[in-house]
């Protein structure tokens, strides 16, 4: 005769966000990623191939100002806007109270963004595409020896977007 079994309770303790262990992140890229890296690279740093701004300024194509005020104006648009990738439809994912993000001063961040936003528009619609598709949505431009007059405009289109919103940091 089997003998009846205790049942525990089902209830879950729910944690606050932010309490507990803080996350440490050293994941290792896998093979692929690391042999796609290398080649993304030609031999430079595989490290600065993660985002198209980081590849541009390694290859120099871009100045470390420019690479610098561009990922700058992407971490604002994200804040303020929320992400532009995949993870941003995560549906899995429970949001919580994010207790840093509430320190911030977001009155200065979003005049921040403004000045750079303003920046970008006042040269034109197409460098404001070119620099928000590199800075925002970490599309990378084309870029080589054998590139088309659209590619090669593309390329001057951001440099000139990321000049502008460099004299506006500057000043």
């Amino acid at each position: 005769m089997k003998g009846k079994r205790r049942h525990r309770s089902q209830t879950r303790r729910i944690r606050k966000p932010g309490t507990g262990r803080p996350r440490v992140y050293d994941a290792v890229p896998s093979p692929q990623a690391m042999a796609k890296r290398q080649i993304l690279a030609e031999g430079g740093d595989p490290t600065k191939t993660t985002i198209p701004l980081d590849l541009l300024e390694m290859r120099g194509i871009i100045s470390m100002s420019q690479s610098e005020v561009g990922r700058v104006y992407g971490w604002l648009r994200r804040m303020i806007y929320g992400r532009t990738d995949v993870r941003a439809f995560d549906l899995n994912h429970v949001a919580g109270r994010d207790t840093q993000a509430e320190l911030l001063d977001w009155e200065r961040l979003e005049k921040r963004y403004d000045e750079l936003a303003d920046a970008l528009t006042s040269r034109g619609r197409n460098v404001r595409r070119a620099t928000d598709d590199a800075c925002v949505f970490n599309r990378l431009p084309e870029y080589g020896p054998n590139l088309t007059d659209k590619s090669r405009l593309v390329l001057e289109l951001l440099r000139e977007g990321l000049d502008a919103m460099d004299r506006v940091r500057t000043h």
